[in-house]
């Protein structure tokens, strides 16, 4: 699987390049004989098929409006569907993407392996989720906790600054379950933002865009007793020498304790 990239052109009348919208979509082979690799499925923003004149069976798979520039490699895993599921789905996770003005790519997405079906979508057209209004280019941290061989939890942060924690971690009563134990059904999984890269009671609406500390990759993650450990850093891959934000490596908790600790920038101490 490949997402796609803007290195196909196609000429205007003006003889301007143009950026194929393939960089808007990811595309999958199945190579079981690298001999013979054979087409399997694609996923786009728009059907792109009518726009470079592909006969009517080359549309999309799959049509996502909230996919962004597709900068997010895929991060596969097993997952369950169901509380009863012993089984499992192949499944990848991406983030939206980006765009320079936070038009699209602002959600977390769980797409099947074999056809590109889309298993789950967090943003804000979800309940419980309002802040996720900032592109994610980054690739998503999986974190199969106890070694099960299904994921437990996804970390990913985004270029407003925030990092969330995606997955479910109280029983049927809303108590908070025992680290490291997780509700492993992807269904139930919610979103939450785990730390916020600016100083309290401030937000990225309120300083100019350029100001804020961005996320463009995922945390490294570390199982510690108790607890998980999150290590990331900020930075701007789209404007590297801008000199106007002053970026940071942080070190965190992963957990519940962390949420209402360390939310915010002015809660941690420097090292």
């Amino acid at each position: 699987m490949t997402a796609t990239r803007p290195s196909s052109y196609a000429e205007k009348e003006e003889g301007e390049p143009a950026i194929s919208p393939w960089i808007f979509g990811y595309f999958a082979l199945d190579i079981t004989d690298p001999q013979r690799p054979l087409f399997l499925w694609r996923i786009n923003r728009e059907n792109d098929a009518p726009i470079l004149d592909l006969p009517a069976g080359a549309a999309p798979d799959s049509v996502i409006p909230a996919l962004g520039q597709t900068w997010s490699e895929p991060a596969f895993a097993l997952v369950k569907t169901t509380d009863e599921d012993e089984t499992g789905t192949p499944v990848f996770f991406i983030g939206g993407g980006y765009t320079p003005d936070n038009s699209s790519g602002k959600a977390v997405l769980m797409i099947k392996v074999i056809d590109g079906t889309v298993l789950r979508k967090w943003d804000n057209s979800v309940s419980g989720i309002s802040d996720m209004n900032y592109a994610i280019p980054s690739a998503i941290a999986v974190v199969d906790e106890d070694d099960n061989g299904f994921a437990d939890k996804l970390y990913v942060g985004d270029v407003g600054g925030q990092l969330w924690r995606i997955g479910k971690f109280t029983d049927e009563e809303d108590n908070p379950l025992p680290f490291p134990e997780a509700n492993e059904n992807s269904a139930e999984w919610e979103a939450h933002i785990l730390f916020f890269a600016g100083i309290p009671g401030e937000t990225p609406e309120v300083r100019k865009f350029s100001e804020v500390r961005k996320f463009f990759f995922p945390p490294s993650v570390t199982l510690e007793k108790g607890y998980d450990l999150l290590f990331i850093g900020t930075g701007d891959v789209d404007d590297p020498c801008n000199a106007t934000c002053l970026d940071r490596i942080y070190a965190m908790l992963g957990q519940d304790l962390c949420h209402q600790r360390c939310k915010r920038r002015g809660n941690i101490d420097r090292i």
